[in-house]
């Protein structure tokens, strides 16, 4: 699979050449402005200070980039961008019919957590979040929504010790075929209802599991009960059970 990285470098590389026209790459001012500070003859020095609006603005080309990949690369084969993975690839579909001839089993991604690490100039604790946070693998290529909430449904937070968003999935497993695509765009509601502040907007190619930390344990088939077993991966110890029972 071609990687967002390298695609996102191509095109940079293309508008940067004669004739290109990136948004990020502009050489206009926008607005942001130079402050001379000056007085009574006085040497002065020039000082520059980003709008918050252009600040954001330079957040959201990696995510129009993603975008414009995906599109031409996928967009023909699996639908539109927005288009989120389906029951045709998920969990227990096997259950009833058994594998399909010469299948082979992935290593998968679980994700446990989202973690707020830290807020910008001008948010402040608590925050009312909203957006997407979604994963794209290989067996499908769509989006596996990880959290997504409304402007309407915002989570918040409770506090800057805390600050851990609610999972809303994944779907299904995240199989680690090819290294795994993250799509991030989180924002807070400001002071007022009508004001929204970019908390987060990226887009990013994950590892293929080489850093992973790896805990093995079998669980040998009965015609019924259950197994368990416990497993420690780092920082996160799971408990896991397995239920037996005879398909007829």
């Amino acid at each position: 699979m071609e990687s967002f990285a390298a695609a996102a470098a191509a095109m940079e590389s293309a508008s940067n050449g004669k004739g290109g026209d990136d948004p990020g790459s502009s050489e206009e001012d926008h607005g942001t402005g130079k402050e001379m500070e000056a007085q009574h003859g006085e040497e002065g020095s020039v000082t520059k200070k980003p709008r918050v609006e252009d600040e954001e603005a330079e957040l959201l080309i990696i995510l129009k980039r993603f975008r414009k990949y995906w599109m031409e690369a996928f967009s023909e084969f699996y639908g539109p961008f927005e288009a989120t993975t389906g029951p045709e690839v998920g969990p227990k579909r096997y259950t009833e019919s058994g594998p399909p001839f010469r299948a082979m089993h992935y290593d998968a991604l679980e994700v446990f957590s989202l973690k707020v690490t830290q807020i910008k100039e001008g948010l402040e604790w608590p925050l009312r979040v909203f957006g997407l946070v979604a994963v794209r693998d290989s067996m499908d290529y769509k989006r596996n929504i990880l959290f997504q909430r409304s402007k309407e449904n915002c989570q918040i937070p409770p506090q800057r010790y805390d600050p851990y968003l609610v999972l809303t999935g994944p779907s299904r497993a995240i199989a680690l075929i090819d290294p795994p695509e993250f799509e991030v765009e989180l924002r807070v509601i400001g002071s007022s209802p009508s004001e929204e502040k970019i908390l987060s907007a990226t887009a990013w190619q994950g590892k293929n599991g080489q850093d992973a930390v790896v805990h093995h344990a079998d669980f040998p088939a009965k015609f019924h009960s259950k197994s368990d077993e416990r497993f420690d991966v780092g920082f996160c110890k799971m408990a896991v059970s397995v239920y037996w029972s005879v398909l007829c």
